[in-house]
């Protein structure tokens, strides 16, 4: 089965942070693995498909607007990824995305704390985005 990984919280509470370290720590563990961005506009954000072996990853980190959310998801789903991790918030038009996954993935949902202290972020974000490579590994051995 496929798996979709979802970051729930509120604006500012690590989501696409988390994101952008899993991406570069996937990166720099599968150097040679084929990475494709999705849309090369995004300064800030990544959408990128990432080939390692003959499993593919999508990779998000944009989730303001529902309809871009989505558009990229419904790439991710046509393009075989076995494996999607993507931002969410609680509501709206991202989480109902998301949802739509779970016809044909099997999905897992990380909340994010809503208060950290600052100084909590980068250390939270870091524990976070290696369980999720762990999670995504093992997603792409089954």
């Amino acid at each position: 089965m496929r798996k979709a990984i979802a970051i729930c919280g509120r604006g500012g509470s690590g989501k696409s942070s988390t994101i952008r370290m899993v991406r570069d720590l996937l990166i720099a563990k599968y150097p040679t693995a084929k990475v494709n961005n999705l849309n090369p506009r995004l300064r800030v954000n990544t959408a990128i498909s990432m080939t390692i072996g003959s499993r593919k990853i999508g990779i998000t980190s944009q989730d303001d607007l529902g309809r871009s959310l989505r558009r990229t998801l419904q790439e991710f789903v046509s393009i075989g990824c076995k494996v999607i991790v993507c931002p969410i918030r609680r509501n709206g038009e991202t989480f109902k995305a998301f949802k739509k996954l779970a016809i044909s993935y099997d999905l897992l949902l990380l909340i994010r704390p809503p208060v950290l202290r600052r100084s909590q972020y980068q250390s939270s974000n870091r524990s976070d985005a290696i369980a999720l490579v762990k999670d995504i590994e093992e997603a792409l051995k089954a």
